[in-house]
């Protein structure tokens, strides 16, 4: 299955999410294209990433119920965040605080950038396939 050049074409025409219009250049429109810089997150965390991301002295300051609560928590298999304010996110800063080094390491993991090229389900584009799509060539 080949590149689908109409989505590219409307791509380069609607601008990147990040950097905005497509430089006139298609080797430099096919870089911001291929450049990791659109913000994600991941959807799910295991519990084996969210116990990895735990602070060893604030886990060691928890109460016992608490340390219970987060065991439990993480012998989860899938973790969906969803928002900030999510029923896992409350959980989180129940248990740790707001603020915590635990929380700052979850934002940490989850949060990770992609090219748009990627998210769009283009692969690595080149010069020539901007051309093709601008019909240049």
């Amino acid at each position: 299955m080949g590149l689908d050049y109409a989505a590219l074409t409307a791509e380069l025409a609607a601008g990147h999410p990040v950097t905005g219009a497509y430089d006139a250049d298609a080797a430099t429109a096919a870089g911001q294209l291929n450049a990791v810089n659109v913000p994600q997150n991941l959807e799910s965390l295991s519990g084996s990433q969210m116990w990895s991301c735990t602070d060893a002295t604030e886990y060691a300051g928890l109460s016992d119920a608490k340390k219970q609560q987060w065991m439990a928590f993480c012998g989860v298999d899938s973790i969906t965040p969803v928002t900030n304010t999510s029923a896992a996110a409350e959980t989180v800063k129940d248990i740790f605080g707001v603020g915590s080094a635990t929380i700052t390491n979850l934002v940490s993991l989850r949060s990770y950038s992609a090219a748009q090229s990627t998210l769009l389900g283009f692969g690595e584009i080149t010069q020539t396939m901007v051309q093709t799509a601008r019909g240049e060539i």
